[in-house]
């Protein structure tokens, strides 16, 4: 639980889905650590990137967020090329997408 609400604390000003939401999201999760793993990875990528460039306006916090969303389901390459950034610039992009270290983990969905 700690882990989960570290990254929802991180994430929050992106994403304003609530604790109970978050846990409740993980608790359905079939592989849940995997999964806390990838956004553990994207809430470090971001609070580095945030950090470093504190005077980022709203708009420009959700492109890294969206960014970092689609880098984690696959390579930096192909993130540039998908996610729709509406303010960020393909520098800063870039800049935000080398602090993901994590390889991708595309998202898996079974169909019973």
């Amino acid at each position: 639980m700690q882990r989960i609400t570290a990254v929802q604390h991180t994430l929050a000003e992106v994403d304003p889905s609530s604790l109970d939401r978050w846990l409740d999201d993980f608790k359905h999760d079939m592989n849940a650590d995997r999964e806390l793993s990838v956004y553990e990875g994207i809430a470090r990528a971001y609070d580095a990137y945030i950090t470093a460039n504190p005077a980022l306006g709203r708009a420009a916090r959700m492109d890294v967020y969206s960014l970092l969303l689609v880098r984690s389901g696959t390579t930096e390459k192909d993130a540039l090329a998908r996610a729709t950034l509406h303010v960020l610039g393909e520098k800063q992009a870039r800049e935000a997408l080398r602090l993901y270290t994590e390889p991708p983990h595309p998202i898996r969905v079974e169909v019973k």
